[in-house]
């Protein structure tokens, strides 16, 4: 194209130079004149084939380029296929299960970017059959692999991420169940503390720690039925790991309810040692009374009527 275009003003020069002797009826005008045609003929067709190779080279450049990011494309699909089998691990815990989520994410990413890049490609191969372009039929067919390669990808990519929030949400409860059980092994030394009390003022701080603590696990009992609620529907909603689940949420509430009982029988303990402890107490006053009075009656009357 570049040597057609350079040489277009080597054309011009003759065709003016012929022109001039036509004006100047020089007496070889008619001859002049026709090889000005031929000449003009000749360059046109010459321009023509210039410009449907030019048109020839620029589709076959844009079907090896579309060639080229259809297999690209393709490539893709398959590590990311790669991947997916190798980080087919849900996780051992809670933050393996994080960071596997993380992984994956990524992955998800990564795929619909080429979906957006399928739809591209699929619109250039289209475009290229409507033009009726010579490798218009490759590019259909790389299209329809890229297709079927990301349809069969997506499915397991699906079910991954479902076997990782299911595990997730399962180490999350896990970690929810180990902080409750954590708070009543915290709370269980005073229901079971042996100590008794010696005197009525001890009883009635016993007693009182006791009621602080019924108190707190009053406060504390929402919390607790939070947990198990969310296990009971983990396994009604039909979870991989529902038996473990459950024997976990039973665990916790047979802890929970251990830890009640352990209260109650300490309360009544405590309540019991306190009327004991009261009623020790009005006797010693009355004990008390009893001895004053039988000190002053046994004073000595000679005493009495000197007083």
């Amino acid at each position: 194209t570049s040597e057609v275009k350079m040489n277009n003003g080597n054309l011009v020069n003759v065709v003016n130079k012929g022109e001039k002797l036509i004006k100047e009826k020089h007496w070889a005008s008619k001859s002049v004149k026709e090889t000005i045609e031929e000449l003009n003929d000749l360059w046109k067709k010459l321009l023509d084939e210039t410009a449907n190779k030019e048109n020839k080279l620029s589709k076959a450049k844009s079907h090896s380029a579309l060639s080229r990011e259809f297999n690209a494309a393709l490539d893709k699909v398959d590590q990311l296929k790669r991947l997916l089998d190798g980080k087919s691990k849900t996780g051992d815990d809670l933050s393996s299960t994080k960071d596997n989520m993380k992984r994956h994410n990524d992955i998800q990413q990564e795929f619909d970017a080429l979906l957006a890049e399928r739809d591209r490609l699929r619109l250039a191969a289209d475009d290229a059959a409507k033009r009726g372009d010579p490798g218009a039929g490759d590019l259909k067919r790389l299209a329809d692999e890229l297709d079927k390669r990301l349809s069969d990808l997506e499915g397991p990519l699906a079910e991954h991420k479902a076997k990782l929030q299911d595990n997730l949400t399962y180490h999350e409860l896990l970690r929810d169940i180990s902080e409750e059980k954590q708070w009543i092994n915290e709370h269980r030394p005073l229901p079971n503390d042996p100590k008794h009390s010696t005197n009525l003022g001890e009883a009635e701080i016993l007693c009182k720690k006791q009621q602080n603590l019924e108190s707190e696990l009053a406060v504390h009992e929402p919390q607790i039925k939070k947990v198990l609620l969310k296990g009971k529907g983990m396994v009604e909603g039909g979870h991989r790991r529902s038996p473990d689940i459950d024997r976990e949420c039973s665990s916790l509430a047979s802890d929970w309810n251990n830890l009640n009982d352990e209260c109650k029988s300490r309360n009544n303990d405590l309540s019991r040692n306190l009327e004991l402890e009261r009623f020790s107490s009005k006797c010693y006053d009355v004990e008390s009374w009893i001895t004053e009075k039988q000190e002053h009656l046994n004073v000595p009357m000679e005493t009495a009527d000197e007083e």
